[in-house]
């Protein structure tokens, strides 16, 4: 059974809403579904549920078959589960070398990907150490808050990095936050010179991140791996960090298919 959106608990557009639960309709036991089909599962009227099926059908994600006139889903929802076989693959192949630089340095290790303007914990692998990020997978925060966003957003255009500080918030989580446009475009300008990115207190007291990127097989960035610590240690083991998160990234990079030029 398909899990429907709950309209009344959250805020949502209703027709996009009623869009989204008629594709969750089909599965392997119902490919086609016609027009009356769809009424009755969804509870609409014949004349409504035309209408969704044919903005569906113009933007791809149905298709119609000639033959019975019934509807089936279309290649848009291919191209977009390509997107996220993509990331799923980035994880699968990043893990083992993520396990294996934590287990060298003992501190924590991220894998971390862009969803919009957001950084999203895509993998961990936590340390030995005591000091550990209160990070979760799956959990996103705005890029610029985090090292692996930062070194993420220094591949963005100039135009892109003013859009973004257009549309997200610069809040305060310590008193080393980055609150001002040109703290963001600062730390992105360096990032683009060095190579890596640094969090520093940025959004825990007493924990520091490093960052670097990691390569598709176009050369474009997939993600990034960062090393978080307490700020202490990463200091006085900072060239150190370095040095293995960037052979780690290398490394994960060739997996993906990336040659270096």
């Amino acid at each position: 059974m398909c899990s429907m959106i709950d309209h009344e608990k959250k805020p949502v557009l209703q027709s996009v809403a009623n869009a989204l639960d008629i594709l969750k309709l089909y599965s392997d036991s119902e490919p086609e579904l016609g027009i009356s089909e769809i009424s009755k599962r969804m509870q609409i009227g014949k004349s409504t549920a035309f209408r969704l099926v044919s903005t569906l059908m113009y933007a791809g994600f149905l298709e119609q078959n000639p033959e019975n006139s019934k509807y089936y889903l279309g290649t848009a929802l291919l191209q977009l589960s390509r997107l996220v076989m993509n990331r799923m693959n980035i994880i699968r192949d990043a893990h083992p070398y993520l396990v294996k630089l934590s287990g060298k340095i003992g501190e924590t290790v991220h894998l971390v990907v862009l969803n919009g303007y957001n950084a999203m914990f895509a993998d961990k692998v936590k340390g030995t150490s005591i000091a550990n990020m209160g990070s979760s997978i799956g959990v996103t925060i705005p890029a610029h808050g985090t090292a692996s966003g930062k070194v993420l957003l220094s591949y963005k255009s100039d135009e892109e990095i003013e859009d973004y500080l257009l549309h997200v918030k610069l809040e305060q989580y310590t008193l080393h936050s980055l609150t001002r446009p040109e703290q963001v475009r600062e730390a992105i300008a360096n990032a683009r010179i060095n190579g890596y990115a640094e969090d520093l207190e940025e959004t825990e007291e007493g924990l520091r991140c490093l960052a670097v990127p990691i390569f598709n097989f176009n050369g474009n960035p997939a993600g990034s791996i960062s090393i978080s610590g307490a700020s202490s240690r990463m200091e006085r083991n900072w060239s150190v960090y370095l040095e293995e998160i960037r052979a780690a990234a290398a490394e994960i990079s060739q997996k993906l298919g990336y040659r270096q030029p």
